[in-house]
């Protein structure tokens, strides 16, 4: 089992956390750096064909995960510059409201000039805040999502705890989390091979993350606070299962 930290005292997470105590000073100067230096844009158009190909397949899963429905509310937590919160407009335009929050000035204020351009900013709302204290109300959304974000924080459980107070009793909460462990070991593979070349700007240990999530993970956030409806390792075409995707339920 997992320990959490209690207020004030060092992190601990058993599931190969690199965390040390990271002030809320430390966490949004880190999260801007990483939005301007290392967007996940990049992936897009990353060099390697292979990495373009799984980040666009990372995204389509995600979507079909979420699986939006017309007059849905939905909150994307730790949106960035609203890739997703678009992607899902197109899936469903009918959508009756978004939200997306994000740690990052920079990235928020992108992610309104992509709904302006699109035509959906009249039915979003950006909120600039932490994933462990999220500024909207109790079950306001029904469907809330963390895409690449838990593994950022000292403390994961503060962020799960904040997706079930916002979620909807019987909405559902999407999670996307990076299988770490096995993305260190298909680097190295490349490094191996003397094909560091494919790596582009990428670097061994993505930065910014703290843990590195698993199933296991996933199980002990959720326990007694969601049922796990459907958990499965993608992209599909990676084989290695480089992202672990989780759709929950909550308890409440």
């Amino acid at each position: 089992m997992p320990q959490y930290r209690s207020p004030g005292s060092a992190p601990q997470f058993s599931h190969g956390s690199r965390a040390n105590i990271v002030t809320n000073g430390q966490l949004a100067s880190e999260v801007e750096e990483i939005t301007k230096s290392h967007p996940m844009e990049y992936l897009c158009n990353h060099p390697f064909f292979m990495v373009r190909w799984i980040e666009n397949n990372r995204r389509e899963l995600l979507v079909d995960a979420i699986d939006p429905k017309p007059g849905e509310v939905v909150a994307d937590i730790g949106c960035e510059r609203g890739h997703l919160l678009s992607m899902l407009h197109q899936r469903c335009p009918e959508l009756r409201r978004v939200y997306g929050a994000d740690l990052s000035r920079h990235a928020l204020q992108e992610a309104r000039t992509v709904a302006e351009w699109e035509g959906w900013a009249a039915k979003a709302q950006f909120v600039h805040c932490d994933a462990r204290s999220v500024i909207l109300p109790d079950n306001s959304a029904d469907v809330v999502i963390s895409s690449n974000v838990l593994d950022h924080l000292p403390d994961p459980q503060e962020g799960f705890d904040e997706l079930v107070r916002i979620v909807k009793p019987g909405g559902r909460i999407i999670l996307n989390l990076p299988n770490e462990k096995r993305i260190v070991a298909a680097k190295r593979t490349l490094l191996r091979l003397g094909l560091q070349r494919l790596m582009g700007n990428l670097k061994l240990v993505t930065p910014g993350h703290l843990h590195y999530p698993d199933r296991q993970f996933v199980r002990d956030l959720v326990a007694g606070k969601a049922r796990i409806r459907r958990m499965f390792l993608g992209p599909k075409i990676s084989l290695v299962g480089l992202c672990v995707y989780a759709i929950l339920e909550p308890t409440k």
